[in-house]
Formats: structure tokens, sequence, C-alpha cells
């Protein structure tokens, strides 16, 4: 560390690239705030360095414009939070940790937890509807919302049980689709799309190499699909306007195709990619064609969030509030660490510091903590169960173990093991490695459930915990905004035990 401190210090630039990763611990909110206060000590911030997060991505005004019906906001709300009510683990979370321990650790508990939360809504911080309704239809795209979850069996039976209809759109059967009412066949490769992210200044193709196969759609098809149906069924039983006076805004079910398809310019995959294209600046007319004949297209410089994006150099986010001193959209108008705000002053972390003193918040009398990254071959559960995947790791869902911890518990390489705690229990295969601390359980993520031995899931010994600096409100910059700020999944404060199964 003290190295790595002297490297930071002398470097003539610095790039910090912040992945999601950090936000899964507990502290992984003061991490953010701590790394930034770093680049502008040794003024690197918005000059020759920066942080970027592969979720930022560019401003294209096209996307904006096509997911809004102008004059009619929609609701909003957190995953997280909802998750959270909806599957109740509230309940889970006081059964599991040590609230003695907690406290001591936080300076609070999961009551406490409970009640910030409840003030946090109560005040207009983070959005109450969870709270006050439960998910009457609910559709999930591009996520298996049980498996990215803590206590997937937890959420899955108290959430099916409050949902009266459960739809998953998917290319394959994942595990989240066993329990859905009805799976949407989406197509995986066989799509005219485009992907970006902030970490590269291209735009690139996603170029639909097959048409979609059997009864698939692309994403956009099967949306168009809905609204359309939506409409049709609409004007059959004489349902017009629905008026939503708690966000002051409404929906026209008899026109809700109309509006989604712009009065039908964006039907198609291709009239949707060419009005994100043609009408953002960063790209505009031309850019389409350009981007099918070559399969990258650079982006202009409007496309930077904080700052242009210049032809011949790096992208710095913030350079225009550095070089042209932009105000800042915080309290202050400055680059601000100091946040007085009453929870951040309650909790003693009004300058960026850690919450607690390290180790782990789970209960100590289970004598390992968990981990489970990305796995090194794969994104998530995609293409998981494909055989050559499944080549890479033994065919099967595997911990792996410190081998001294493994010959303590009697255990070798390639036994079946059993992970437990008072949360739950999954089984998987012991692989050895050397390089891991003798208190670790380390587990990629992506399995599949139906993979695990009786039906069990890594995530059946997590519980969940809610930062209370996630669910601040009321501050300026500090607000709750959708997709960016509010509270984070934290998954790594669990410990469990292991034997041989």
């Amino acid at each position: 560390m003290r190295k790595l401190a002297g490297w930071i210090a002398e470097c003539k630039a610095l790039r910090i690239l912040d992945g999601y990763n950090n936000q899964k611990h507990f502290d992984g909110f003061q991490c953010g705030r701590l790394k930034i206060l770093i680049l502008t000590l040794i003024g690197h911030h918005g000059t020759t360095g920066s942080i970027d997060t592969t979720y930022e991505g560019w401003r294209l005004e096209g996307s904006s414009d096509m997911a809004n019906v102008k004059g009619k906001p929609g609701r909003s709300v957190s995953a997280v939070l909802a998750q959270w009510v909806w599957g109740e683990q509230y309940q889970r979370s006081k059964a599991y940790f040590d609230d003695a321990q907690l406290k001591e650790d936080l300076g609070f508990g999961i009551d406490d937890m409970e009640a910030m939360r409840k003030e946090s809504e109560a005040k207009g911080w983070m959005p109450k509807w969870q709270s006050i309704k439960d998910p009457v239809v609910s559709i999930t795209a591009g996520i298996n919302m049980f498996a990215t979850s803590n206590g997937y069996q937890q959420l899955r039976d108290n959430f099916l049980k409050r949902c009266e209809l459960n739809v998953v759109v998917d290319f394959r059967l994942n595990s989240g689709a066993m329990y859905a009412d009805i799976v949407l066949p989406a197509a995986a490769m066989e799509k005219l799309d485009i992907r970006e992210t902030s970490v590269t200044r291209f735009i690139h193709l996603y170029g639909q190499p097959v048409k979609p196969m059997y009864e698939r759609k692309t994403d956009w098809q099967i949306c168009v699909a809905l609204a359309a149906k939506i409409q049709e069924r609409a004007k059959a039983r004489g349902i017009s306007r629905v008026d939503d006076p708690e966000i002051k805004s409404a929906i026209d079910f008899d026109k809700i195709y109309d509006e989604f398809t712009m009065g039908g310019k964006i039907v198609t995959d291709e009239q949707a990619l060419r009005f994100v294209m043609e009408n953002s600046k960063a790209l505009g007319p031309g850019t389409y064609e350009e981007l099918m004949k070559k399969g990258f297209v650079a982006v202009g410089p409007s496309a930077g969030k904080t700052g242009p994006v210049p032809k011949d150099k790096p992208y710095r986010p913030f350079t225009a509030n550095v070089t042209d001193k932009k105000p800042y959209a915080t309290l202050t108008g400055r680059l601000q660490f100091y946040v007085d705000h009453d929870w951040f002053m309650r909790l003693g972390v009004a300058v960026p510091k850690p919450q607690y003193k390290g180790g782990n918040l789970g209960p100590k009398r289970y004598p390992f903590v968990t981990n489970s990254p990305h796995t090194r071959w794969g994104i998530h559960s995609f293409a998981r169960t494909e055989q050559w995947m499944l080549r890479h790791q033994r065919g099967e869902p595997d911990v792996r173990l410190n081998p001294k911890a493994m010959a303590k518990k009697g255990i070798k390489d390639g036994d079946m093991v059993r992970i437990f705690n008072s949360s739950g229990e999954f089984y998987a295969m012991a692989k050895a490695w050397p390089a891991l601390p003798e208190n670790t359980v380390f587990s990629e993520h992506g399995w599949e459930q139906y993979l695990y031995k009786n039906m069990t899931h890594y995530n059946f010994v997590g519980s969940e915990l809610i930062n209370p600096l996630e669910l601040v409100g009321g501050y300026g910059h500090i607000r709750y905004v959708s997709g960016a700020f509010n509270p984070n999944r934290i998954f790594y404060e669990t410990t469990v035990d292991v034997e041989k199964a």
C-alpha cells in the first residue's frame, strides 16, 4: 500500500477505472469519495487524470428522447429498495446479523437501518412506491432478478406471493425464468443495436449477423408488439386516459403504441437505431451508414457529460469545471468533500473515511468470509451453461478454498462441500487455491440455480444491508437519481462455515 501511494504521488497522470465491484462492499460508497479525493489532492482531477466508471456512458440525446414521452414523466423506483420490501429482506437480515456487533462496528443495527429507510421515503428522498403498492405485473428483461439478489429464495418466495403476473424476457430458460408465468423468447446475437461505454470513445455496432429464428424477437420488437396489443385492447375495452396524481402524470392507454413509436416513426430496429444516432449531437446524420460500413464510429465533442471529447488526446471528465471554471452541480458549486447533512454528521462521516474498522460485518460465529466476483471466462450468467464454458470450470459450480483450510476440515480437491449459515446453504465442488487467505470462500458468480445440488444457489447464504448514506436526499447533488444515486446491493458482508457434504 505504501509503494502504491508513492507511485500515485509521483505519477504524471493518474486514471482510476472504477467498476461496480467496490459498491458490493458496505464501504464502497466511501471508497468512491476517497478515490476522487486522491485525484484532487495530487492535482489530477479534470486535468491529466480522471476517474472513469464503466457505467457512465456518453451523452446521446436521441436515446433520451426515445425513452421518454414529453410532458408525461414516468415512475422510477430503486430496485434494491423494491426487492428489500417485496422480498421481506428486513426479517431475513434481522435474523442473520448480530445487532450488537453491527452497533459496535457501524453505530447502528438492522432496526435502525430500517427506520432510516422509512424516514428517507417519508421525507421524499427515496421513492416510496414499493412500500405502498405491490407489483401487479412484473416484466423482467436483461437480468435474472432472483439470482442477482441476496437471499435468492427469500426474494423469490415473497415476491411471487405479491405479484399477479411475472413475465421474463430472455434468450434462454435461465433459473429466474423457471418461476415466470410467461417467458418471451428474445433474440440474443440476432439484433441490430449499438454498444457504448465511456471507457472508449467509439460506438460499436451490434450487427445482427442472422435474423431471429423461430418465435424470437428483438427487445425492441417485443416492446413495440406489447404496446400495440395494449393499445388494441384498451380501445376495445373503452379505456383511455388514466391519471397518476401522485407524480402529476398520466397514461393514455388508447394511444400508448402511437406515443411509444412516435406516430409510427420508430417501429423497426433500424428506425429506432437511426433515430438515436441522427438525434444525438455527438453522432448526427450520416453516422448510421458509417457505422454499418466500418462497424464502429467515433463520438464527437458533445458526447462528454462533464467536458468536451478532444480529438487528439484522452477524454478527461470534469475538464469543464477545472479548465473553464464552470461550477460543479453540487450544493456549493465546488468540488465538495465536506457534507454537513444530518445523517452524514450523525454517522461521523462528514468527510470521506471508512465507516467501519475492517474485517467483515457478518456474524463472527462463522469462520469464513465470502467473495463472488465476475468469472474470468464470461459475464454474469450469459452463456454460462454452454459446454465450452463449463469445460473451463470442471463442468459444475465450484468454490475455491485455501489448501490449509481444506486440510483442517478434511476436505480434498474435488470433494462436494456444503457452505452454510443461518440464512441458507448451497453445495459446490471444492477447488484448492493456494492464493486465497485461509478464511475466504471464493465462488465466481453467474451460476444458474439448476446447476447446483438440491436446487440451492450461492446467493442462498447472503443477507442484505443498506448503507444509510445512499438513502440521503435533499442536499444539492446528493439526491435520488434513477440508475445513479440510490442504494447499491451489498454482497460482501456475509460469513459462512464449510463442511464436507
